[in-house]
């Protein structure tokens, strides 16, 4: 569930002076020109309620109750209509996210060495890699595929091994027999620190080990934007 704070509101009617500190949220009457009789303000400072507003007696006008925050998979699923989301739960939704697939081959099998290269754009600047996955079309028939990405400063002169961070502490790995990453016994590790990526990175996924008849292999890269 999400964080629950409790909220009073008081109506009044005015002239237009205020005093002591209010929330300054003025709605129209529904009737009337738009003068100090006819503004509805809000103070969430104060709870006691007095006078009248076009004719509707405030004693009446009384809000009061909870507001709940909407959860990550909330904000994800759109499964709330009546939740506030936040900057954070935003942030860690799909919605906060950027996926980049990568492909390295097609409808000829891999024979190992494959290698793409993609470049950071400035909207991605200060961005940190959250999660990896590698796929195929069709499985190995003998030996798991297994990939790795590393990532090179931006402005060097070649994509020499000298310049390469490895972006993860171990592999990707697509188990034999297997069409995706996420169901093999070992999982991939995100350096933490070579996540981060910058504007002019290069970043280079390359099959390692090809395994046997694997076709249309893909890596994809998730980006969070990092708090």
């Amino acid at each position: 569930m999400g964080q629950t704070n409790y909220l009073k509101l008081k109506a009044f009617s005015t002239s237009g002076c205020i005093t002591g500190i209010t929330f300054y949220q003025y709605v129209n009457a529904v009737s009337g020109s738009d003068t100090g009789d006819n503004l509805f303000i809000i103070d969430k400072w104060s709870g006691n309620v007095s006078g009248s507003i076009s004719g509707i007696s405030t004693s009446a006008v009384r809000l009061s109750g909870s507001i709940v925050y909407a959860t990550v998979e909330q904000t994800s699923s759109g499964s709330s209509s009546n939740t506030i989301i936040t900057p954070s739960s935003f942030r860690d939704s799909i919605y906060g996210k950027n996926i980049c697939i990568v492909q390295l081959n097609s409808s000829s099998s891999l024979i190992g060495g494959e290698i793409n290269i993609v470049e950071i754009p400035t909207s991605l600047n200060g961005w940190e890699l959250e999660e990896v996955n590698a796929f195929c079309a069709g499985s190995s028939t003998n030996g798991s595929p297994t990939f790795i990405i590393e990532k090179f400063p931006a402005g060097v002169s070649s994509l020499s091994d000298s310049y390469a961070n490895s972006m993860l502490t171990n592999s990707i790995i697509i188990e034999q027999g297997k069409y995706d990453s996420s169901f093999s016994s070992e999982q991939p590790i995100i350096s933490e620190r070579y996540k981060t990526v910058t504007q002019g990175n290069k970043l280079r996924i390359k099959n390692i080990i090809s395994g046997a008849s694997v076709t249309y292999a893909s890596v994809s890269l998730v980006f969070i934007k990092a708090t």
